[in-house]
């Protein structure tokens, strides 16, 4: 709104509410002085919300504490606006109050369904922060949960923010696992139970965390070109060179055989999520330049040699 505008709606409230304020009588004969009370209080905060809001925006930088400020002062108002119609009628203010009910149901619907969702997945606990899962056609690490949404993080690095409402409901696949671990005191610890430095140790091995491991499947389609022979052969060689990385040797199981291909399921086994989002896509392709050389470096030299002699020409 323009400036002069704003000036002249103010001066018009201000007169307005002096008016009421000096001549109660006059303008507002036979109403109840609270109602009158509450009439020139309403207009008062209606005036002073707006400068107190430009205010704190202007003294504060975060807009956090903006939001909090004019959050506060609307409230405020919200109670004298309602007040005042309590006052004014009980029967008006009740049917105001339903439809009002009605109306935040309907527009913060999907709201109270991702919060519902929400605290079920966080009492149920299907997945926490740091688990590899899919859901909603989307793998990656979890990143935050919150009572509104979980936020992913992709194999390709990209973060997505999904409502609860869309987790909770639909299919998920859990990558991460949970290890117990499992203590086997023998006879000869129960003997020992006497010594207190044993026994400590006992206890806190017990009470230690559960260490979690990740076991992700990779589906990968293998032509005739390779020779089945050489399939444990070339694989090996890639997974010698990722057992390091991974802290797990990977593997693979044949899923489905056709004439003139084959799938296999890669089975790579990492100590923790981090590890396959950081190593997946470097594996993957030494996996297939592997099995698939002959055809990727098909005519490579000659391409490379026509390169070159173009190169020359143009000097």
């Amino acid at each position: 709104m323009k400036k002069r505008y704003l000036i002249i709606i103010y001066a018009l409230i201000i007169t307005f509410t002096a008016l009421i304020f000096f001549f109660p009588t006059f303008f507002l004969p036979g109403v109840d002085p609270a109602l009158v009370d509450l009439i020139i209080l309403n207009l008062i905060i209606y005036l002073i919300r707006t400068p107190i809001i430009r205010l704190v925006a202007f003294i504060f930088d975060k807009n956090l504490m903006r939001i909090l400020i004019s959050t506060i002062l609307n409230l405020i108002w919200a109670v004298f606006i309602m007040w005042f119609i309590f006052v004014l009628s009980f029967d008006l203010f009740i049917a105001i109050i339903s439809f009002l009910i009605v109306a935040i149901s309907l527009t913060f619907k999907k709201v109270i369904n991702n919060i519902a969702s929400g605290v079920l997945m966080l009492t149920t606990e299907q997945f926490e922060i740091g688990d590899l899962i899919k859901t909603n056609d989307i793998t990656g690490v979890v990143e935050k949960i919150t009572l509104n949404y979980t936020r992913i993080k992709e194999l390709d690095g990209i973060s997505v923010t999904i409502p609860n409402n869309s987790v909770f409901g639909s299919m998920l696949t859990k990558y991460t696992y949970t290890i117990e671990n499992l203590i086997d005191i023998s006879e000869e610890e129960t003997e020992e139970r006497l010594d207190y430095e044993k026994f400590l140790q006992i206890t806190e091995e017990l009470f230690e965390k559960d260490e979690k491991i990740t076991r992700f499947d990779q589906g990968v389609e293998v032509t005739s070109a390779v020779d089945p022979n050489d399939l444990d052969r070339l694989l090996n060689d890639v997974f010698d060179d990722y057992e390091p990385r991974f802290g797990i040797r990977p593997d693979y199981v044949v899923d489905m055989v056709t004439v003139s291909r084959c799938k296999i399921d890669l089975l790579i086994t990492a100590k923790s999520p981090s590890l396959v989002l950081q190593y997946l896509d470097a594996f993957l392709r030494d996996i297939i330049f592997k099995l698939h050389s002959e055809a990727i470096y098909n005519k490579w030299e000659e391409y490379k040699e026509k390169l070159n002699n173009n190169g020359g020409e143009d000097e």
